[in-house]
C-alpha cells in the first residue's frame, strides 16, 4: 500500500483500483476508463446518476481514464444528485491529482439551493459545508501537495464526525465547526465547483463514488492499495 507522501504521478492505463460493482450502497461510482466522455462519465453504482455536462465550454477533457478539469468552467452535473440524512454515515472516496489552489478544488457540490460541498481548499485543509455548518479539518503537515496523484477517503459517521484518509492512511487533524448544530440534510447535486462558478477544481478526477455507509478501515485500505498494478492494478 503507498505510504504518505508516496503518491504515484501517472493514472491508470485501464480498469480499476477497485472493484465497487456489487456494492449495493453506492448513491454514484464513477469508474476511471469506463464509459467517461466529455459530455458524461456514466455512472456504474446502477442508480443512473450520471455526471453530464452538455455545454461544450464546461466540459473537462478525457486523460488516463478520468476527467481534467480546467480550474475555471469546467464541471458536471449529477443526474439525480444526492441527499444523504443529517445522521447518515457515508464514505466518499475519490482519485484526484490537484495541480493549483488558486481556489479551493470542489469535488461534489450542491449548485442549487443550499450551498454545500466537499473541498479540497489547500494542502493543508479539507472543509465541508454541510446544511449550515462548516467544518475545517487542518493538518499542518499539509498532506495533500499539488500534483500528487492520491486515494482521498472522507468517511462521516451518525454524529457527524469525520475521519480523512490519504492512501488507506488516517489523518491526524484539526477540526474547527462555524455553526454547529445544524440538522440538515447533505445534498448534492455536481462535480467539480460550488454554485456561481466559484472554486472550480483544477486538475484531474480519476475515479469516484460516495458510500451511504461508513466502509472499514480494512475496506479503505484495500481502496487504497495500488501495489499490485502499476500503477493501479486489481
Amino acid at each position: 500500500m503507498l505510504g504518505m507522501g508516496n503518491g504515484v504521478d501517472m493514472p491508470p492505463s485501464s480498469g480499476t483500483f477497485y472493484d465497487l460493482n456489487s456494492h449495493a450502497d453506492l448513491a454514484f461510482y464513477f469508474k476511471n476508463d469506463t464509459d467517461v466522455a466529455v459530455a458524461q462519465w456514466t455512472d456504474q453504482s446502477g442508480n443512473n446518476n450520471h455526471a453530464t455536462q452538455a455545454t461544450e465550454a464546461n466540459q473537462a477533457s478525457v486523460s488516463g481514464g478520468g476527467l481534467v478539469f480546467d480550474g475555471e468552467n469546467d464541471y458536471y452535473n449529477l443526474t439525480s444528485g444526492i441527499s444523504i440524512g443529517n445522521e447518515t454515515p457515508y464514505t466518499l472516496f475519490a482519485v484526484i491529482n490537484t495541480t493549483s489552489f488558486s481556489s479551493a478544488n470542489t469535488i461534489i457540490s450542491n449548485v442549487e439551493g443550499e450551498v454545500e460541498y466537499i473541498v479540497v481548499k489547500s494542502n493543508s485543509q479539507i472543509q465541508i459545508q454541510q446544511s449550515g455548518d462548516i467544518t475545517s479539518l487542518n493538518d499542518t503537515s499539509r498532506p495533500w501537495p499539488n500534483n500528487e496523484t492520491m486515494v482521498l477517503c472522507i468517511t462521516k459517521d451518525a454524529s457527524r464526525n469525520y475521519v480523512v484518509y490519504k492512501n488507506g492512511t488516517a489523518i491526524s487533524f484539526t477540526s474547527s465547526t462555524s455553526n454547529p448544530g445544524s440538522t440538515g440534510d447533505f445534498d448534492a447535486n455536481a462535480i467539480g465547483i460550488i454554485g456561481g462558478g466559484a472554486s472550480a477544481f483544477k486538475g484531474t478526477i480519476y475515479e469516484l463514488g460516495l458510500h451511504e455507509r461508513l466502509l472499514s478501515d480494512a475496506e479503505i485500505s484495500s481502496i487504497a492499495d495500488l501495489s499490485s498494478r502499476t500503477p493501479w492494478v486489481r
